[in-house]
């Protein structure tokens, strides 16, 4: 059994209960896609955004570079967590990624 909708269908004798189930699965399986979308759309607007360099967009933030990091890390772990098939999202090994203490992030391109 999963917390994830897997297509069930349910008969007249499974209305009660297995219903409310049904409908927290679809919640959570709703939950789970969007921040998977989320995951993949910042993912795609950092390393591959159509106008900007990724070490402009990341030098963007400042000193808020590390806590961007922080988070997309944060939500692959949960995404690993409860989805096994879930490919974790990495930048081109092309990219040295260093943040600081302070945190902001340097990236620069390894040749």
């Amino acid at each position: 059994m999963s917390i994830f909708l897997d297509n069930e269908q349910l008969t007249g004798a499974e209305a009660g209960i297995d219903n409310a189930r049904t409908i927290i699965k679809a919640h959570t399986t709703r939950l789970r896609d969007d921040i998977a979308d989320q995951v993949l759309y910042l993912f795609n607007m950092i390393w591959n955004h159509p106008r900007f360099s990724a070490p402009e967009i990341i030098e963007s933030f400042g000193t808020d570079g590390a806590s961007l990091f922080i988070l997309c890390t944060t939500l692959q772990n949960l995404l690993k967590s409860i989805d096994p098939d879930w490919v974790w999202l990495s930048p081109d090994p092309k990219w040295n990624i260093s943040i600081a203490q302070d945190g902001t992030v340097t990236v620069v391109g390894v040749v």
